[in-house]
């Protein structure tokens, strides 16, 4: 008999946006705590797999190629923020200029 074992799949999850903070950062007017980050990462951790997060990243396109060509390691990536119309929402083109 054989027993098929694999490894949990490792989730990169990015939170993006200038307006978030951390929740250990002191309040400022005009920013918002980044409570997704820590919701996905304890939805993958809840569907068996391995959360990697990676923190927030403005809403700049060399910080964001960075820190999602980090991610690409990840066996599934989740970003939250930045994907509609608006003049700071990057994570798309960010993806294409990365392949």
């Amino acid at each position: 008999a054989y027993v098929y074992v694999h490894r949990k799949p490792l989730v990169a999850v990015v939170a993006t946006g200038d307006e978030l903070t951390d929740f250990h950062e002191p309040a400022i007017p005009g920013k918002t705590v980044s409570s997704n980050l820590y919701a996905l990462a304890a939805q993958a951790l809840d569907a068996q797999a391995v959360p990697l997060s990676l923190g927030i990243v403005g809403d700049d396109i060399e910080a964001q190629r960075a820190l999602l060509a980090e991610a690409m390691n990840a066996d599934v990536i989740i970003t939250s923020g930045g994907t509609s119309r608006g003049k700071y929402d990057l994570v798309q083109k960010t993806f294409t200029s990365l392949g």
